[in-house]
C-alpha cells in the first residue's frame, strides 16, 4: 500500500480553502434535541469535505471525513438519543460533541490547517470512533482506509472497512470495475478487501473522487436480514504528481589583484642600517599583501648620497605589512661632517576578496509518488526558491534559507 503525499505539497503550496468566515462562539444547544445537534455537525463536515475536495486541500478533506465518520458512528450507536433534549444527554457525551464542535471552529478558522494540527485532530477523532460503545450486534461502517490512492505502488491495495461485526456481515463491494468482491480475511470488526490497483482508472493530471458501494447484511427480525449500503469515497490522485523547479542564490567570492607603489621617504644616518616598518595601503578597503607573490615585493631606489635601499627582513612579512631597511655610509670629510641619505619606495603585490550574490546551480524534474528526490544544494548558499506545479493546477512557491547541504522532496503517508 502506497504512502505518498510529499510534505512540500502540504507545507509549500499553502493551498487555502475558501470558506465563509465562522466566528468562534460558545456551543449553545439548549432547547434542541441531540439529533438536531448531530445533523448540524454532520452538515458542517459535509460542507467542509465538498469545499476541501474542490480546492484540492487534502489535509482538511481528511480531517473532515474522519469527523463525519465520527458523527455517523455516534448516531448509529446512540439511536435512542436522537429525540432526547441535548441538555439531558449524559455529560460525557455532551462534552465530546462540544469538543468536536469547538474543533470544527478551529479547523475553519485556520483555513489552511497545519500538518501537525490536522494529524492530531484526525488521530483524536479516529480514537473516539474506535471506542464508541456498540450495544447491539447490528453491523455498520465506522471507518475505512486508505482513503487516498495513488497510481504507483504495490499491485494490490488492501482496503479495510472497519465497524462492529463487519467481519460477519457478508460484505461485498459492487461498483464498477469491481463486482461481488468479498473480504479476503475474516476479521471480527473489519471487512478487508484486496483490490487490484490496475483496476482503478487513475486520471492523468487531475484528481477525482471515486465512490465504491459496499453492501452488507443487517439483522431485521428472526432469521431475516436486510441489506445495507454505504458509499466509500476514495480520492484518486493522478499519474502526473507534478513538476518541481529549484533555483538558488549563492555567495560568490572574487579575488582582485593589484600592484601599489608606496613612497617611503628619505632615510638618513652615518654608517648604519636604518629599518622602517611599512604598512600595506588601504587595508580598510580589504587590501592585503599577497604572500603567494612574495617574489614581486621590490624596493625602488631613489636619489641618494652615500646611501641605498638595501633589503627586506623576510621574517617580518605578513599580509598587513613588513619591515625593510636602508644602508647609509660615512660621508664625513675633514672639517665637514654630514649624514648620508637615500630615498626609497616599495612595490607591493596586493589582493582583496570581494563578496557578491549570484545565481547558483538549481534542479528541476518530475515529482514521484513512490520515491524521494534528493537534490544536492550548492555551497555558500544564501537562499533557495522552490516552484511546484502540482496536479489539479495547484502551484506553490517557497523562498527559504537552506539549513543543510541536501534538500529532499519527501513523501508523506496519506493512508
Amino acid at each position: 500500500m502506497l504512502k505518498n503525499l510529499i510534505v512540500l505539497l502540504a507545507i509549500v503550496t499553502g493551498a487555502t480553502v475558501l470558506m465563509p468566515a465562522r466566528k468562534a462562539r460558545a456551543f449553545k444547544a439548549e432547547g434542541v434535541t441531540a439529533g438536531f445537534v448531530l445533523n448540524k455537525l454532520h452538515d458542517q463536515f459535509s460542507d467542509l469535505i465538498d469545499k476541501a475536495r474542490d480546492s484540492g486541500d487534502f489535509l482538511t478533506w481528511r480531517v473532515a471525513i474522519t469527523g463525519r465518520d465520527l458523527i455517523d458512528s455516534f448516531q448509529k450507536a446512540n439511536t435512542d438519543l436522537i429525540n432526547v433534549a441535548f441538555d439531558k444527554v449524559e455529560k460525557q457525551k455532551q462534552d465530546m460533541l462540544r469538543g468536536v464542535d469547538a474543533n470544527v471552529d478551529k479547523l475553519v478558522a485556520q483555513k489552511d490547517p497545519t500538518l501537525d494540527f490536522a494529524e492530531a485532530l484526525t488521530g483524536e477523532w479516529s480514537q473516539i470512533i474506535s471506542t464508541i460503545y456498540v450495544a447491539s450486534s447490528r453491523p455498520y461502517v465506522m471507518n475505512y482506509s486508505p482513503r487516498v490512492l495513488v497510481p504507483e505502488g504495490e499491485q494490490t491495495i488492501r482496503l479495510r472497512v472497519i465497524g462492529p461485526n463487519m467481519g460477519r456481515a457478508d460484505a461485498k463491494i459492487n461498483s464498477t470495475p469491481f463486482s461481488d468482491v468479498k473480504p479476503n480475511t475474516p476479521v471480527e470488526q473489519a471487512a478487508v478487501f484486496d483490490l487490484k490497483r490496475a483496476n482503478f482508472s487513475f486520471p492523468e493530471t487531475e484528481s477525482f473522487v471515486q465512490r465504491l458501494n459496499i453492501t452488507y447484511n443487517v439483522p431485521k427480525y428472526l432469521v431475516f436480514n436486510d441489506t445495507a449500503t454505504n458509499n466509500l469515497e476514495l480520492w484518486l490522485l493522478p499519474a502526473r504528481m507534478g513538476h518541481y523547479k529549484l533555483t538558488t542564490r549563492v555567495e560568490v567570492t572574487t579575488r582582485e589583484t593589484a600592484v601599489r607603489v608606496v613612497n617611503l621617504g628619505q632615510f638618513r644616518g652615518r654608517n648604519s642600517r636604518v629599518p622602517r616598518a611599512v604598512l600595506v595601503p588601504d587595508t580598510s578597503l580589504g587590501w592585503r599583501l599577497d604572500l603567494t607573490r612574495r617574489g614581486e615585493i621590490k624596493l625602488i631606489q631613489g636619489g641618494s648620497d652615500k646611501g641605498r635601499c638595501e633589503g627586506i627582513e623576510d621574517q617580518s612579512i605578513t599580509e598587513n605589512g613588513l619591515t625593510m631597511f636602508a644602508r647609509v655610509d660615512n660621508r664625513d670629510q675633514p672639517f665637514n661632517r654630514r649624514d648620508a641619505w637615500t630615498d626609497c619606495a616599495i612595490s607591493f603585490p596586493l589582493y582583496r576578496l570581494t563578496k557578491s550574490e549570484a545565481d547558483g546551480t538549481g534542479a528541476e524534474g518530475d515529482l514521484s509518488w513512490t520515491k524521494d528526490i534528493p537534490v544536492k544544494l550548492p555551497g555558500a548558499l544564501i537562499s533557495m526558491n522552490i516552484q511546484l506545479d502540482l496536479f489539479d493546477n495547484a502551484r506553490g512557491c517557497s523562498p527559504a534559507v537552506a539549513p543543510t547541504s541536501m534538500l529532499i522532496f519527501a513523501r508523506r503517508a496519506i493512508s
